[in-house]
């Protein structure tokens, strides 16, 4: 599943940042090189906000990207985001493969636990509408039980 492929997209990346691109996902042409023209030597992670409204670049914690992606105030999901290679461990991407739903908040929780600062920029990201639709209403009640999962092992 994706997990498996993000797993070995980062084992066989050679450079210090990684950013994953699903098939519902729309990109500007621009996208990465906007993303790594925003990398700076305190920042272990790059956010791009799925919205149409103008938002400032701001740097945040790591306690405040772990809240945020629970309350879904950013994107849970792994695109939108350019992650520090070295932010990843054996651990990231070790998972069941019965989860089909919450692997990116999962990830993004584990990987948020290492990351110092987190640089919010402008928006250069769009999710396909009908694939996060089809998904919203299983997605609510399910992310916050895996969350609270996580969170305590």
């Amino acid at each position: 599943g994706v997990t498996s492929a993000r797993c070995l997209g980062v084992e066989k990346s050679k450079g210090d940042w990684v950013s994953f691109v699903d098939s519902d996902d729309i990109i500007k042409s621009c996208y990465l090189d906007v993303l790594s023209r925003s990398i700076e030597e305190d920042v272990d992670i790059i956010v791009t906000k799925i919205s149409d409204e103008k938002i400032h670049e701001c740097k945040s914690s790591s306690q405040e990207f772990i809240k945020n992606i629970l309350l879904g105030t950013i994107a849970r999901g792994v695109p939108a985001k350019l992650y520090r290679k070295s932010l990843f461990t054996n651990k990231t991407f070790c998972l069941s493969s019965a989860f089909r739903i919450g692997e990116d908040e999962i990830m993004n929780l584990r990987v948020g636990q290492h990351a110092k600062n987190i640089k919010n920029i402008a928006n250069f990201y769009k999710t396909d509408d009908t694939a996060e639709k089809n998904l919203a209403v299983r997605k609510k009640t399910y992310i916050f039980a895996v969350h609270m999962r996580v969170m305590c092992v």
